[in-house]
């Protein structure tokens, strides 16, 4: 696949942000989309939308779901075709491509629409740091927005600072699942970042400092001009 022109300031990015779980893809992609004023398509907070409303596709996810096992691949890629084939612009994707062949399905879809991504950004934080981090996550019930107790908030009793909504925590925010899970991405996603990595797209981040500092990375990378404090 080839790459496409260098993207303007915004609009133009076509991006994926990849990463362990709990490695902050979530609130990072959601801080470059706000920035850059393109769409922030989160696979797994869609798919679960589509459950809470109890559509088809959502009932197709349920089962894999509610155990934490990953979602078929063509139902994954159902949802992002649909969810940004009619979109005009830039995105950033955040959950997929999670297996090679999301990742070689994505390819074939960009191709076929003569479009490519602009860059794959890899947040690469150790594990130990990353059991912390499930052990004092909470998430915005309504928005979806993932926050780290001590940090904008210090109890789920209070509203989300994005939009006011209620919080809590994920049903697999806890140190079992997130082995599987962490597992599970050993196995299936890594191989992602490599196949990434041989089409010269990635780029990897530091994803253990300040999401401040995180962020500041990502805006390097892609030389966009700094965020004010």
């Amino acid at each position: 696949m080839s790459l496409s022109a260098p993207p303007s300031e915004t609009g133009d990015h076509r991006l994926v942000l990849i990463g362990a779980p709990a490695s902050g893809k979530g609130s990072q992609a959601k801080r470059l989309a706000k920035k850059l004023g393109i769409r922030h398509l989160s696979t797994g907070a869609v798919i679960r939308d589509h459950m809470r409303r109890k559509t088809e596709l959502g009932e197709r996810c349920r089962d894999t779901m509610n155990e934490a096992r990953l979602v078929p691949d063509e139902i994954v890629m159902e949802v992002v075709a649909s969810e940004i084939g009619n979109h005009h612009g830039g995105y950033v994707l955040d959950g997929f491509p999670r297996t090679l062949q999301q990742a070689e399905m994505l390819d074939d879809w960009l191709d076929q629409r003569v479009s490519a991504l602009t860059a794959v950004i890899s947040l690469e934080v150790p594990k130990e740091d990353l059991e912390q981090r499930v052990l004092s996550r909470v998430v915005c019930l309504d928005c979806g927005y993932p926050f780290r107790l001590g940090e904008r908030v210090t109890s789920v009793d209070q509203a989300c600072p994005e939009c006011g909504g209620q919080l809590g925590q994920r049903a697999d925010d806890n140190i079992g699942m997130f082995h599987q899970r962490y597992g599970e991405f050993e196995a299936v996603t890594v191989p992602v970042i490599d196949y990434y990595r041989r089409q010269g797209l990635l780029q990897t981040v530091d994803g253990g400092q300040l999401p401040d500092e995180v962020f500041t990375e990502i805006e390097n990378l892609l030389d966009l001009q700094p965020s004010r404090s």
